[in-house]
Parts: C-alpha cells; structure tokens; sequence
C-alpha cells in the first residue's frame, strides 16, 4: 500500500531516492531505544498490536459457556511532517550534491526524540509503560559535571546488560573513565583495551571535553621474575607497566642512581609509597616496555630486528584534525577537494 502517494507527486525517482537516503541516514543513528530492547519490524499497515499473552475474564452471558478477552499493546503510529522544495529536488536530479534537506532532518530528529522517549520513559496517552517507570534497579547519578558522564553511562549499560536488556545486536559498548588521583603503580588490561590519558583540569576543547593526550600501551608484559628474587629487589619499577608521580627534579631514577651494587629498590617502588596526589599539578609518565625474546631459527647467528614501542598521542587535544588545514598539492585530488 503506498499511502505517500508517491506516483501522484511531482518527484522523479531520483528525488525519492534522495529523500530516502536522506531520511534513513538520520533516522538510524538516533534510533537509540532499538539498540537496547527487543524490536522486530516493519510489520506493514495491517499490523495493529502486539499480543501480550495474557487474558480478562469476559461475562458473555450465555448459559455453559466462558469467555476471556486477550491483552494486546495496540500499535501507535507516530507521524512529523515536513517541506522540501521542488527546486532542490530537480537540483538532486541534475547531480547535486548539497540538496537542502534541512527541514527534513528537523523531522527526522523530532521522530527519534519522540520514539526514543515513548520507548524509555513511557507515554500514558499512547498506553505505553516504557522501561524507566517500572524499573526496579535504582537509577544512575547524573553527573554534575560533563567528564564524568563516560562513567555514569558506562555504569547503566552494565546494569542494563547484567539484567538482559541487550537488545537484538547483543552488543553495546562504552568507554569508561576511572580518575587517577594519587600516584603509584598501574598495568594494562588487553581484553578492554584499556590506555592512559593526561587531562586538563582546566582547558576544554571546541567539543567541551578536556584536552588531553593519551598513552596507549604495546610492548607490556609482566614481570616473570619471582617478588623475592634479588633482581626484582633491586628493580621493582618491572612489577608495573605504568607509574605516575608528581614531577620532583631530584627523582629522575627510577630503579634508584645505582641499581646494579643495591640490593633493593630506592627509586618509584619507595618514591610512591607516599601516596602523593597527581590532581592539578605537573606529573610524570614512566612506561616500562619491553619483550621477552624466545630466540628463532632466523635469530642465529645475527638477530634481524625486533620492534618495542609505545604510543603518545594526541586525544581531544585538538579541536579538529589538524592535517585539515595542509595545503593542497598541484595535481592532487582535482576534482574532488575545493
């Protein structure tokens, strides 16, 4: 059934398919509340409810005989209308890329916020519950301040998928912040990819997140050596990947000035015990990477090379790419960059 009438428009098949590219790029990304419960469809128009399984009794008044009515969830349509203008479609029609589509994505925006909103906090004039209301669980803290809504959303997602609300793709992730306030010893952990970053207190990028830059780990394993072991003694600094103290110009080793004639550590694994704070004030990054080498054939009798590393780069530091503003070069892209 084509209730848009579609044949009866003056639009070409190119402009339909304009609008619904248009409206599918904006629909789908903000269509959040179908990523989280259970949701199947499009059922066509003859779709009217969902049944619920459940019965009323119903008095029929008749002798020897029972009946009982059926709980459904009625169907609610939700419809936004909008304007597009001729003279952009047939500018569509004849290759243009910038077709205006603005009031369009206004309608698309108005929908998800209607659906999204129907579907988590309910809709008593629609006979929608929502998942908010009835929610046993006690809700999550807004925080007041923006960096700390990486953890509060990371905190309901857990909570929503420990109570098996995954919804069909089965897969919802987040990125979670854990502050680091004191100094001391830290280590990756690969199964959630977990990196390092150095926040400013107080700069924001153009985005409203704090600049920063952010270590990511490679080359880190743990240490293999015993705790009592003289070696691990004299250098403990190999117990953890990552350390972080205060900036103080005397502590610049960090097994201590002389680790081959000690016998225990005088550096990081003493410096830290202190449990300095690393809030507001300038701090220092000591990564410890490195490999364990199990030697190959191809190792004898001349070792070709390995690679150890790690990255330091920039996370919101900037308010954009900064490779965007390069110049173009002659005869590179033509055609495609103005």
């Amino acid at each position: 059934m084509n209730h848009l009438l579609r044949s009866h428009a003056p639009i070409s098949e190119r402009g339909w398919e304009l609008i619904d590219d248009e409206a599918r790029d904006r629909l789908t990304p903000g269509m959040a509340s179908r990523r989280l419960v259970d949701f199947s469809g499009p059922h066509g128009w003859d779709y009217a409810c969902v049944t619920l399984g459940r019965t009323d009794p119903a008095d029929v008044a008749l002798a020897g005989v029972t009946a009982v009515r059926r709980r459904v969830q009625p169907v609610v349509e939700f419809k936004v209308p909008f304007a597009l203008s001729r003279a952009e479609l047939l500018a569509g029609d004849r290759g243009a890329e910038d077709v205006d589509f603005a009031d369009l994505d206004r309608a698309a925006r108005q929908f998800v916020e209607a659906e999204n909103a129907a579907v988590f906090h309910g809709s008593p004039a629609a006979g929608i519950e929502g998942i908010v209301p009835p929610c046993p669980h006690d809700p999550v803290a807004r925080p007041a301040e923006g960096a700390g809504y990486p953890r509060a959303v990371a905190q309901a997602v857990d909570l929503l998928k420990r109570n098996g609300l995954e919804g069909p793709y089965g897969l919802a992730l987040t990125q979670a912040s854990e502050p680091l306030t004191t100094e001391g010893g830290f280590d990756p952990n690969w199964a959630t990819q977990r990196a390092w970053k150095v926040t400013s207190s107080t700069r924001l990028n153009a985005h409203g997140a704090p600049t920063a830059y952010k270590l990511a780990p490679s080359g880190a394993f743990p240490a293999m050596l015993d705790p009592s072991s003289p070696v691990f003694e004299r250098a403990q600094v190999i117990g953890h990947t990552l350390w972080v103290t205060p900036f103080h110009p005397e502590e610049r080793w960090p097994c201590g000035e002389f680790v081959n004639q000690s016998a225990y550590d005088e550096g990081l694994a003493v410096w830290t015990q202190a449990q300095r704070s690393i809030e507001d004030t300038d701090v220092v990054l000591w990564y410890v990477f490195g490999i364990h080498h199990v030697p190959r054939v191809e190792d004898w009798p001349v070792m070709p090379v390995d690679v150890v590393s790690f990255r330091l780069t920039p996370a919101g530091f900037f308010d954009r790419n900064p490779a965007l503003d390069v110049a173009p070069q002659a005869g590179h892209g033509a055609g495609h960059c103005s």
